[in-house]
């Protein structure tokens, strides 16, 4: 397994970056280009990543001996989508049509990566654009889904701290625009703060003491 085109997009940023493997068909270069950005990253985002892509990246990796942090957390949406939904498919052109966003797009199937690999100089050139287009779709399509399906789902990292916030702020943007919601109490007597973010709805707990320097802040 080669990887012919990588694609990516930082959260917040509305470019979308793209690699291919070279003209003898390696994809070492393309992967020691992708892995300086991928190890800054605290999390990546992505559709059946931890089956499929991370697991294709690291082996290409380990081939290649290229640095690979393994500290990057991994968020895999459709992982996710297994857990808090029940729907009929979980592929990512079923969810982007059945909750309402950017749709993935269609392509040739196994002529399309034939035509990578074997056909002639102009057909290769060809084809390996209209997969980057493709790739490029699947970003767009994955990001939108993320964004859609997220107030829904557990954050696995807090991006307000990571970005130098109180850790009461909210975990998916960092923002401190944010306020009670709910105060619950466990079965073992502890109080814990429901909080909602005013910019996008999003729930969070926090517990009794990030609360109370929350509200040293505004009294």
């Amino acid at each position: 397994t080669k990887i012919i085109t990588v694609s990516w997009q930082w959260v917040d940023e509305d470019k979308v970056h793209s690699l291919t493997w070279d003209e003898n068909h390696s994809d070492e270069e393309l992967l020691r280009r992708f892995i300086a950005e991928y190890n800054k990253a605290d999390l990546v985002v992505g559709q059946n990543s931890n089956n499929f892509d991370i697991r294709i990246v690291q082996a290409r990796c380990a081939k290649f001996n290229i640095p690979y942090n393994v500290y990057v957390r991994s968020f895999d949406i459709q992982k996710a989508a297994k857990k808090y939904f029940r729907i009929p498919s979980y592929s990512l052109a079923y969810m982007t049509k059945f909750f309402g966003v950017e749709q993935k797009l269609t392509h040739d199937g196994i002529k399309l990566w034939d035509a990578v690999e074997d056909g002639t100089p102009e057909e290769q050139k060809e084809a390996l654009q209209k997969m980057v287009d493709y790739n490029i779709g699947d970003i767009v399509a994955t990001t939108a889904l993320y964004y859609r399906l997220r107030p829904f789902f557990g954050h696995t990292i807090h991006l307000g701290v990571g970005a130098g916030e109180p850790p009461w702020s909210c975990p998916d943007t960092g923002s401190i625009n944010v306020g009670l919601h709910k105060t619950t109490i466990t079965k073992a007597g502890t109080i814990q703060r429901i909080m909602i973010s005013h910019e996008t709805g999003r729930q969070y707990k926090i517990n009794n003491r990030q609360y109370l320097a929350f509200i040293s802040t505004i009294s």
